[in-house]
């Protein structure tokens, strides 16, 4: 698959079954991370991976989140198994550094890009995931029990797998919709 077609084609897919990328095909997608765009060579960016039985321990922090929001034991229940929807988890977390030019939004996109690319190098790959967010990734307390400083900013969870099912492409769409020529 081309860069074009991949990126033309690009969707996610949230019915994922083992296997996840392993071995050389996980460094491709963290070297693929790694080339996202980055101001300054801040690498604002860290990969906590969860796979295996190491779900469990994911799905324990979102559950614990959950339970101190108050939500139902049946959202804490939810929370608890979320991360066994997939072989593979990875945080992406947005290390935000101070510096004078490169503010904490840029670095914040600057690790969701980190993350959109591994998500397209795992489709290029036979591979595909879904990109979540969810109040979770903002709960300091997820945050704390994740070991990441008060200046780090969860992106996103990065859900991998192979696709159980394939699914419903997006419809094409007309770029003119969304594109404004200034002073035209």
């Amino acid at each position: 698959m081309d860069a074009q077609e991949l990126l033309l084609n690009r969707h996610s897919n949230p019915r994922l079954i083992a296997p996840a990328p392993a071995g050389e095909q996980l460094n491709t997608l963290f070297r693929a991370g790694l080339r996202a765009p980055d101001h300054a060579g801040l690498t604002p960016w860290e990969f906590i991976v969860f796979e295996g039985e190491q779900r469990n321990a994911l799905g324990d922090v979102l559950a614990a989140a959950a339970k101190a929001q108050g939500e139902s034991e049946d959202a804490i229940d939810k929370a608890r198994h979320a991360p066994l929807r997939a072989p593979m988890v990875i945080t992406v977390v947005a290390k935000v550094k101070e510096h004078d030019k490169v503010p904490r939004l840029e670095q914040e996109l600057s690790a969701g890009c980190a993350l959109m690319a591994m998500q397209m190098a795992a489709q290029s790959m036979g591979f595909n995931g879904i990109w979540r967010t969810g109040w979770f990734a903002f709960d300091r307390g997820v945050h704390r029990d994740l070991g990441l400083e008060e200046q780090d900013q969860i992106v996103g969870f990065l859900y991998l797998g192979t696709p159980e099912v394939e699914v419903r492409r997006l419809p094409e769409r007309d770029p003119a919709q969304f594109v404004r020529y200034f002073g035209r």
